[in-house]
C-alpha cells in the first residue's frame, strides 16, 4: 500500500511536468498572463497623466492653449478607455467570452492612444522649435521604453502601440517634411528594438508564470502526499500498537504507555495511577469446548467491555493470551480496587453468543498502585502476583495489596469476593 501511494505521488508530479511541456494547461497560463497584463495596463493608464501632463506643461508657452487642451483631453479619454478595458481583462467577475473580445479590441485602443500621444510632435509651434521638438521626441522615447514592461504580454498590442507612437515622426519627416529625417529613422529603430526586447521580456514572464503554475500544482500534490504519508504513518503506528483481534493496545504499546505514565508521576509527585491485571477464568476450557473461534469471540467481547468500562484518560491493553491490563489514571489503590470489582461484576453478567451457543464467563483481577520508588516492572509484578492470588482463591474475584503475607509468599488481600462462586460455562 505504501509503494502504491508513492507511485501515485510520482505519477502526479510527472503529469504536471508533462502538462507544462505539452501546453495542456495553456488556458490557465493564458488567464494568468492576461491578468498580469490587465493589472500593468491599469497602473499605466492611471499614472500616464504624469507623462502627457509634463509634456503639456513644457509646451504651455509654445503650443496654442486650445490645441493643447484638446490634445490632453483626447489622450486622457483614450487612456481612461484603456483603463476600463484593462480592469475588465484582469477582473474575476467578467466572463471569459467578454474578456476574449476585449483582448482583441485592446490593440486598437492602444493604437488610438499612441496616435494621439505621438501627434504632439506635429502640434503648431513644436516643429518650428528644434529644442521643443527634441524634448517631445525624447518624451515619446521614454513612453516607448516603458511600454515594453507594461504591454509586452500583448504581442500585437505592443507592436501597434509602438508603430502608432512613432508614426507622427515618420509622417512628419517623409510626407510633411517638417521633422528631420534623423528623428524618424531613430523612431523606426527604437520601434524595432522595443519589439525585440518586448518579445524577450514576454518569453521570460511567460516562463515565470508557467513555473509558478507548475510549482503551485506541485505544492498541492506534495501537500496531499504529505497528508497521505501522515495517514500512512498513523496507520503503521496503529498497526504496530493495536492488537488486531481485540482493538486494544498490544503488549509493547501498553508497556510504553506505562512508562510514560510512571514518568509523569515521578515528575509531578501528585498523580496517582493504578494498574489492573485481568485474566479470563477457564479460558483453556472455553477453547477446548467451543474452539479457537469461540475463544476469539470471548477475547473480542472482553476487549470491548474494557474499552466501554474505562474512562477516556485510562489505557487498556491486551497483555498476552487471555490476560488484559488496564491503567487507571488519577486512581489510588482503593479507587482502582473498587473499579476492578465493578468490572468483575460486569464481566460476570455478560452473555456471549458463540456459534455453539451462549456462555457466561468470569475473570480474576489483580490490582497494584504506583509507589514513588517503584518501577514499571515492579508494579506489573505486584499486579501479576495479586492476579495469581485471585486465581488461587477460587477465581472470579479481585485481589489488591495488603500488609499480610500469605504462606505462598504472595502479598495479597482478597476483596469483595463473589459469594456465589464461579459461574459455569454454558453451551
Amino acid at each position: 500500500m505504501r509503494d502504491d501511494r508513492l507511485l501515485q505521488i510520482q505519477s502526479s508530479i510527472a503529469d504536471i511536468r508533462r502538462e507544462s511541456v505539452s501546453g495542456k494547461n495553456d488556458e490557465e497560463i493564458k488567464d494568468q498572463l492576461r491578468k498580469i497584463f490587465g493589472r500593468r495596463l491599469v497602473l499605466s493608464t492611471t499614472s500616464s497623466f504624469l507623462g502627457y501632463g509634463t509634456q503639456a506643461f513644457l509646451l504651455r508657452e509654445i503650443v496654442p492653449t486650445p490645441y493643447l487642451v484638446q490634445w490632453i483631453s483626447a489622450v486622457f479619454l483614450l487612456e481612461m478607455t484603456n483603463g476600463i478595458i484593462a480592469y475588465a481583462i484582469q477582473s474575476e467577475k467578467v466572463p471569459r467570452r467578454i474578456k476574449n473580445t476585449l483582448w482583441k479590441l485592446v490593440s486598437a485602443s492602444l493604437g488610438a492612444v499612441a496616435l494621439a500621444w505621438g501627434s504632439i510632435v506635429l502640434a503648431p509651434g513644436v516643429t518650428e522649435n528644434p529644442s521643443a521638438l527634441l524634448v517631445q521626441t525624447m518624451s515619446l522615447a521614454v513612453v516607448a521604453v516603458m511600454a515594453i514592461y507594461n504591454l509586452n504580454l500583448h504581442k500585437f498590442g505592443l507592436a501597434i502601440f509602438h508603430i502608432c507612437l512613432s508614426s507622427s515622426l515618420v509622417y512628419g519627416a517623409m510626407v510633411l517634411k517638417v521633422i528631420p529625417a534623423d528623428l524618424s529613422i531613430a523612431a523606426v529603430a527604437l520601434t524595432v528594438l522595443c519589439q525585440i526586447y518586448g518579445t524577450s521580456t514576454r518569453k521570460m514572464v511567460r516562463s515565470l508564470v508557467v513555473t509558478n503554475a507548475v510549482n503551485k500544482k506541485m505544492v498541492m500534490v506534495l501537500d496531499q502526499a504529505n497528508t497521505n504519508l501522515q495517514n500512512l504513518a498513523h496507520e503503521l503506528h496503529l498497526a504496530a500498537s493495536i492488537d488486531v483481534l481485540t482493538s486494544c493496545l498490544n503488549r509493547r504499546a501498553m508497556h510504553d504507555e506505562l512508562e510514560r505514565a510512571f514518568t509523569a508521576c515521578k515528575r509531578s509527585g501528585r498523580l496517582s495511577i493504578c494498574l489492573i491485571m485481568l485474566d479470563i477464568d477457564h479460558f483453556k476450557k472455553i477453547n477446548d469446548e467451543h474452539g479457537h473461534d469461540g475463544g476469539d469471540l470471548v477475547l473480542i467481547a472482553i476487549g470491548r467491555a474494557l474499552r466501554e468500562f474505562t474512562r477516556a484518560c485510562d489505557v487498556v491493553g491486551r497483555w498476552g493470551g487471555e490476560e488484559f491490563m488496564c491503567l487507571m489514571m488519577d486512581a489510588d489503590n482503593i479507587g482502582g480496587t473498587m473499579a476492578a470489582e465493578k468490572l468483575r461484576k460486569r464481566i460476570a453478567e455478560m452473555r456471549i453468543d458463540l456459534p455453539t451457543g451462549q456462555i457466561v464467563i468470569s475473570a480474576s483481577l489483580g490490582v497494584a498502585s504506583y509507589a514513588n520508588d517503584a518501577s514499571v516492572n515492579d508494579v506489573i509484578r505486584r499486579a501479576d502476583q495479586h492476579l495469581y492470588a485471585a486465581k488461587a482463591q477460587g477465581r472470579n474475584c479481585v485481589v489488591s495489596a495488603s500488609a499480610a503475607t500469605r504462606p505462598n509468599g504472595a502479598t495479597a488481600q482478597r476483596m469483595l469476593r463473589d459469594v456465589h462462586g464461579t459461574p459455569q460455562h454454558q453451551a
